[in-house]
């Protein structure tokens, strides 16, 4: 199977061009800059720079000919300023032009669970969007502009919305879920709200891409990890980890995080997670 990843170079590409070479896949990562070198024994892969122009981007996703498209963009784990979010939007509308000419592609685009906002209750699929933050904000148009192209030329599209996701090298300055973070434990002060996550590592991440790609019927599917953490318990951890002084932090209630209910994709393909952040 000929799979075409979009989106930037970091821990999450390295996964999932890892984990699908390793399937037998021939992948394809079409990206700002290439992966770091190479560990012995690593699968290889075909890399393209991004094309700026609409017009060679679509040539060279014709010329690939894939049968998988999966969208992250440019900005898909890490923050970003609303400009770059903007960008990451017109990406995507140039690889739905790109792919819409074929139905046998099936187009994955990679979203979160930010788009459901404020809820009660664990988010199921069928919950309504109603983002609070600009990062769910960005999700719910990126989502508005697949489902146009899915009805007008009848695509084979999937939505996987992901909550926060974490690899095992937080670095300071990366916007991962897991790097913020750290971050934010050591410039802590004042109130904050202890708000409740799901953190998925990337691996099981992928796992499920993959079960989506190879069996998903259905056109919306979460993905959360199953082990909650409070913003208050990862706060200890990191300063732990970083032997600083846990500083005086009044905690608040929870703020805007959606906990999102997986059990969809956890029945109907199969797939469950395996890794704890706090174990790990």
């Amino acid at each position: 199977m000929k799979i075409v990843y979009i989106g930037t170079s970091d821990g999450l590409a390295e996964t999932l061009v890892e984990r699908m070479g390793q399937e037998g896949d021939d992948v394809y990562l079409l990206s700002d800059k290439e992966l770091p070198r190479k560990r012995k024994g690593a699968v290889s892969h075909r890399f393209y720079r991004s094309p700026r122009k609409g017009e060679s981007f679509e040539k060279l996703l014709r010329s690939i000919l894939p049968d998988c498209v999966i969208f992250a963009g440019n900005n898909y784990i890490s923050s970003a300023q609303e400009e770059e979010l903007d960008e990451d939007v017109t990406l995507l509308a140039r690889s739905l032009r790109a792919v819409a000419f074929s139905p046998r592609i099936k187009f994955i685009l990679l979203s979160s669970t930010e788009v459901y906002g404020n809820t009660e209750e664990k988010a199921d699929e069928s919950a309504e969007c109603a983002a609070v933050s600009e990062r769910g904000v960005r999700f719910i148009r990126e989502e508005q502009l697949l489902d146009i192209y899915w009805k007008q030329h009848s695509m084979d599209a999937v939505i996987l919305r992901a909550s926060q996701l974490y690899t095992d090298r937080p670095r300071e300055g990366e916007g991962d879920f897991l790097s913020r973070g750290f971050s934010a434990a050591i410039e802590a002060k004042g109130r904050m709200p202890n708000d409740v996550f799901q953190p998925l590592h990337v691996s099981d991440f992928v796992d499920a891409v993959k079960k989506v790609m190879d069996s998903g019927r259905e056109h919306v599917y979460n993905v959360a990890g199953s082990a909650e953490i409070s913003a208050k318990r990862l706060h200890e951890f990191a300063c732990w980890q970083e032997k600083c002084e846990t500083l005086s932090v009044e905690w608040e209630a929870p703020g805007c995080v959606t906990l999102a209910d997986s059990s969809r994709i956890r029945q109907e393909l199969g797939w469950s997670d395996f890794r704890n952040l706090e174990e790990q």
